[in-house]
């Protein structure tokens, strides 16, 4: 019988996976669309040269000089930790992974397979747009065949200027082969990175946990609180399930996911490169890669790469944290994306501290604690002892107590995008939480007051993810797909989109803004 199992042992298949290759897959991930963007967005002296440099920086992360040796050193290194450089798992568990990446990718209504909200109107128009349209894109606004549309807009061209840089890849494809083979670009481009994000969390932990597909799928506040309470009594402040306070909202991973999948994948996948990263001679490369897919995203990891970037390491020297690795990539995205955002002509967005918008300090004081018992304290609820005292950790809780004081946009877009990158690293540390737990025990009986607590926080988490996929299941089955109200950006469906359109992918006069006129080529 024992020798039975030792053969079946020796026959389950592993594959290792090694620091340095999930460094280079990962970086390569973020990399590859901005050098798309670099070659084909600007004049060939400028974006080559910009792409072969941040190319260099990329190899020499990969290769066997200091930061290599240092990143292997201490993979998975969180608070002094010794970890191996690699992780064994089994295959059939890899791929379990990679089949959940794309039944995450396919559910989230990404590729348009399934029931999607009602922000993949705009992420559809987009990517359709970068397909028909030659890059740089301009639209001509007498394309516009509806004409209270046309007469907002005006007459003449305007620049297409968003963070669209996560679609550079499966556009390119779809330019080649057509939007339809573009679209399943999309969606393999979209699964490969939860793949990539879903080991991170692996390594991160240093073994194989289905924990951390499930804090994928369901990590979220108690939300669940306020919508019965909602149901029953109603609230004054309520805007939808995970807006039920004014201006204040922190959402989901799979809200994220379900509606802006373009900034929240590259965000997750920064992040767990961040927590992982065993050297801080790189810090600044990661960080700076987040700046092409989001700024609202750039704004939130800084804090965690700031972080990362001075905790205590055996290079943590003025020259070492003012390596090539950390300054070159940051000054070329900063120049290049910074002034390409500035080429914007939109109106400014409703903006100021978030207790002007309320009417009154108290009102806003109530808001802000409610936002923490039930946005933040549940995660911290379900983290072990040992990492609440983790630098990451501690900076990510922070930047959550911060971010909440100021407001930009009517939605407020900085508290639900900049909180995307700590929320993770929250989910992160209860993955690893509920990766340690002895199940046997309490399948055996062993069951302690905690286990009760933490299951019923985790209840309610379930309940926000399934209210959603029963909405998407329902819609789906029943056939009731959105209509597609924007089609282009050059020629819009629904005059209700016109506004957004104009104030927040326009650049009109752009042949006069630093990016057109010294950087880009020529669009049209």
């Amino acid at each position: 019988m024992r020798e039975a199992k030792e053969l079946k042992v020796r026959k389950t298949r592993t594959v290792e996976i090694s620091s340095r290759w999930f460094r280079a897959a990962s970086i390569g991930y973020l990399l590859l669309p901005v050098i798309i963007f670099l070659v084909t967005y600007l004049k060939p002296y400028i974006g080559i040269p910009a792409a072969l440099i941040l190319l260099i920086c990329f190899l020499a992360s990969l290769g066997t000089g200091p930061v290599a040796r240092a990143h292997d050193r201490r993979f998975g290194k969180v608070e002094g930790s010794d970890k191996p450089g690699s992780l064994t798992l089994p295959l059939g568990f890899v791929i379990f992974l990679a089949v959940m990446a794309v039944i995450l990718t396919i559910t989230s209504g990404i590729g348009e397979f399934v029931y999607s909200t009602d922000d993949h109107s705009f992420r559809r128009a987009i990517f359709r747009d970068l397909i028909n349209y030659k890059w740089p894109v301009v639209f001509d606004n007498s394309t516009q065949s509806n004409e209270i549309i046309a007469n907002y807009m005006g007459e003449g061209k305007v620049a297409f200027v968003y963070y669209f840089a996560y679609w550079m890849v499966p556009a390119l494809i779809g330019k080649l082969f057509g939007f339809a083979v573009g679209n399943i670009a999309l969606v393999l481009w979209s699964a490969l990175g939860l793949f990539l994000i879903l080991l991170g969390m692996n390594m991160f932990i240093g073994k194989k946990s289905l924990a951390t597909v499930f804090v994928f799928m369901f990590a979220s506040g108690l939300d669940a609180i306020p919508f019965m309470f909602h149901l029953y009594h109603g609230m004054p402040s309520w805007g939808w399930l995970e807006g039920w306070t004014h201006h204040l909202s922190y959402l989901s991973m799979a809200t994220n996911l379900m509606n802006v999948y373009n900034q929240v994948i590259p965000c997750w996948l920064a992040a767990i490169l961040l927590m992982t990263s065993g050297s801080n001679l790189m810090i600044g490369f990661i960080g700076a890669l987040t700046f092409a897919y989001s700024p609202w995203v750039t704004i939130g990891i800084l804090p965690i790469a700031a972080t990362r970037l001075f905790m205590k390491s055996s290079e943590r020297k003025v020259k070492s944290i003012l390596g090539p690795l950390n300054v070159i990539p940051a000054v070329i995205m900063l120049i290049v994306f910074g002034s390409f955002y500035m080429a914007g002509s939109g109106e400014a967005m409703d903006r100021g501290f978030t207790w002007d918008f309320y009417g009154s300090i108290p009102r806003f004081a109530a808001a802000y604690i409610l936002l923490i018992i039930i946005e933040i304290l549940p995660y911290l609820l379900l983290t072990r002892r040992s990492d609440l005292k983790s630098p990451l950790l501690i900076t990510s809780v922070v930047t959550l107590l911060i971010i909440p004081f100021y407001m930009v946009s009517l939605n407020n877009d900085l508290c639900m995008r900049a909180s995307m990158p700590a929320l993770f690293v929250l989910t992160v540390y209860m993955a690893a939480c509920l990766a340690d737990v002895d199940y046997k025990k309490i399948r055996n009986g062993n069951v302690q007051p905690r286990h009760l607590g933490a299951t019923i926080i985790l209840v309610a988490m379930v309940y926000i993810s399934a209210y959603y996929v029963y909405i998407g299941l329902a819609m789906t089955i029943l056939g009731e797909f959105p209509e597609d109200e924007i089609g282009s950006l050059a020629d819009i469906k629904d005059d209700k989109y016109a506004v957004v359109v104009h104030d927040q992918f326009y650049s009109y006069d752009y042949a006069d803004t630093f990016f057109f006129e010294h950087l880009s080529r020529d669009g049209g």
